[in-house]
């Protein structure tokens, strides 16, 4: 990589992979700093004596997947039993976070030769084996086309592909969420039957497919947030309305909504099997594993549970946070388990003296 490369790079705040040692006189306070929406770098990147202890300081930080998730893993919530299902770009399957999880990977189409950054990202935040929401489920993984060649059809290909590779599991091994952080949707009416009909046969073999089209074939909203990095990840006052959200005018509906950690967050990196990278702006396509990682969670605890019974769920045990003003409902996963834990109790001990009550009324 030459100079104006490099040069390049830095100007929009994309680090990756370079040596910008020498450039010890750039303002790294201001590209540190949180109104700066733009800053990627990762493990590979070296930076002057000065400041490399402020960056991975922050690029460590940004490993806290979300509130609650540390208290959550010691209850002993931490994947094992689930499997979850992820269509997206081709991955790095030998990265250490992430080959212990995979159980099955395919790639269908014309994939690219080189791992992409957008998968190994969604797997990281959804079962990295060090890091992730759900660090002991296995993962199923279908890599479709990136770039030019990504389709809703493809994706719709890949769906089919992982209900019926689902159909050869066990039943505690099945598949009950795929995560997709596309739209599915083109606008096209025939795409949109097209949606339809996969989202009907995944109802048919109870598997949920979490992605950013979930409002409009689901009716459940959700969307993900900034949070404030050098203050406490675990305390959810400190996440807020995300980067893209604000840099859009007006104030578009959010009611209804629930909220998951999106931005400024660290997942493995497609450049080496130990390396990590740092976003800042996530957008939408880190909202949906960790979405969808919340769903798998609470079906393990109440396989009874449907998308829908999901969002009331959701939204009435969350925490609530304002996003453009509006309040709006963060996941509280320990909040969450425990009403579940708490439903199923109370259906046990109904049944149990529905039983008694019965035997009672036989015996007279």
């Amino acid at each position: 990589m030459d100079k104006n490369e490099i040069l390049g790079k830095i100007g929009r705040n994309d680090f990756r992979g370079l040596d910008v040692s020498q450039y010890d006189s750039l303002n790294w306070n201001d590209i540190l700093s949180e109104q700066n929406q733009n800053l990627i770098f990762d493990s590979k990147t070296i930076f002057p004596d000065a400041v490399k202890n402020l960056f991975q300081t922050r690029l460590e930080r940004a490993k806290v997947r979300g509130p609650y998730i540390e208290q959550l893993h010691n209850l002993g919530y931490t994947g094992r039993g689930i499997t979850v299902a992820i269509i997206d770009s081709k991955l790095r399957t030998t990265h250490n976070g992430i080959k212990d999880n995979l159980t099955y990977y395919k790639e269908i189409g014309n994939i690219t030769s080189e791992p992409e950054m957008h998968g190994s990202a969604v797997s990281s935040i959804l079962c990295d084996r060090d890091i992730g929401l759900l660090p002991d489920a296995k993962l199923v993984y279908f890599a479709t086309p990136a770039g030019a060649g990504l389709t809703v059809d493809s994706y719709i290909d890949a769906i089919y592909q992982t209900v019926e590779y689902n159909k050869q599991l066990s039943e505690k091994d099945k598949i009950k969420v795929i995560s997709i952080s596309f739209g599915l949707n083109d606008g096209a009416v025939e795409t949109r039957e097209k949606v339809k009909r996969a989202i009907s046969v995944c109802r048919d073999n109870d598997i949920f497919i979490a992605f950013t089209g979930s409002p409009e074939f689901y009716n459940i909203g959700f969307i993900g947030t900034d949070r404030k990095i050098d203050s406490d990840l675990n305390n959810p006052k400190n996440y807020g309305e995300c980067i893209f959200l604000s840099k859009r005018s007006g104030n578009p509906s959010v009611e209804n909504i629930i909220c998951v950690p999106q931005d400024r967050i660290t997942t493995a990196s497609p450049a080496g099997d130990n390396d990590y990278v740092y976003y800042t702006d996530g957008g939408m396509s880190w909202a949906t594993p960790y979405f969808a990682g919340m769903y798998a969670l609470a079906k393990s605890v109440d396989n009874s549970i449907t998308p829908e019974k999901f969002r009331d769920l959701a939204l009435s045990t969350g925490d609530n946070i304002l996003i453009k003003n509006v309040n709006c409902s963060f996941i509280n996963p320990i909040k969450m388990v425990k009403s579940l834990q708490f439903e199923n109790a109370t259906k046990k001990l109904d049944n149990k003296e529905f039983t008694i009550t019965k035997r009672m009324l036989n015996d007279r």
